[in-house]
């Protein structure tokens, strides 16, 4: 049952050169070209800084991860 239905696909396919042309070809030579232009990169993945940048806060307010282990308790 799979292979006649697989057979009808595959000849429906060959009768349709535009369709085969799409399935086939074009995405071979799609992805090629963009290997070609993004392979040639010699760099790799940049390196980012990452800053944290914290308030000042009086010191009667508790430091933020006991008041985020606070409100886990909570729930």
């Amino acid at each position: 049952m799979i292979a006649s239905v697989v057979r009808a696909g595959w000849l429906n396919l060959r009768r349709d050169r535009a369709a085969l042309m799409l399935s086939f070809i074009v995405p071979i030579v799609f992805f090629s070209i963009f290997a070609g232009i993004f392979g040639a990169q010699k760099s790799k993945t940049p390196k980012t800084t990452i800053v944290i940048a914290e308030r000042a806060r009086p010191r009667s307010m508790p430091s933020r991860p006991k008041r985020m282990c606070e409100r886990a308790t909570h729930r």
